[in-house]
């Protein structure tokens, strides 16, 4: 005898539940694997929240914004992290001790302002008179007039970016 009857088992899982299930579970697992993926989309600067991260390189926690750092390294296709450092020289020593991981920014702070500035296009001073966290004795400025008065003040040396990844951290004193 042939039954008539409708048999829900024989019937694909996609008909037995109805396409609002199917949607709620696509949206759950987009949702899962975005909270999951490790980084950020957008190539900026960081926002440090000073007296509670941490350097990087030394692990300090970093509390002074004049002299604090960035590096942004790509950690997937489009996704980017930033490493936070409490010294010029911890940025420019852990780049160095990391060449395997791709980096696509690098800031430090004006010293005057504390805005960040990109590490490219900032002007350096290196001086032994300024105390800086981990004894780099150096400073950025966003323009290279701020920059010669910040070495005549201390008694320094003026550095664009390239000049200061030659030499540091070995060619300066203080940097361990």
């Amino acid at each position: 005898m042939i039954s008539l009857a409708r048999n829900d088992t024989a019937r694909p899982l996609a008909r037995r539940v109805g396409p609002w299930v199917w949607i709620v579970v696509l949206c759950v697992l987009a949702l899962l694997l975005v909270g999951c993926s490790r980084g950020q989309t957008e190539i900026k600067p960081p926002d440090i929240r000073y007296g509670e991260d941490k350097c990087a390189d030394c692990d300090m926690i970093i509390s002074e914004p004049r002299f604090a750092a960035a590096a942004v390294h790509e950690v997937g296709n489009g996704t980017y992290e930033n490493l936070l450092f409490d010294d010029i020289g911890d940025l420019l020593r852990y780049m160095k001790a990391h060449p395997d991981l791709k980096y696509v920014a690098s800031y430090v702070h004006d010293y005057d302002t504390e805005a960040w500035v990109d590490a490219t296009k900032a002007t350096f001073v290196h001086s032994a008179e300024v105390r800086t966290p981990m004894a780099s004795g150096l400073l950025a400025s966003d323009t290279a007039a701020k920059a010669q008065a910040l070495a005549t003040k201390f008694n320094g040396t003026v550095m664009d970016w390239a000049t200061v990844q030659e030499h540091a951290p070995a060619a300066m004193p203080g940097m361990h």
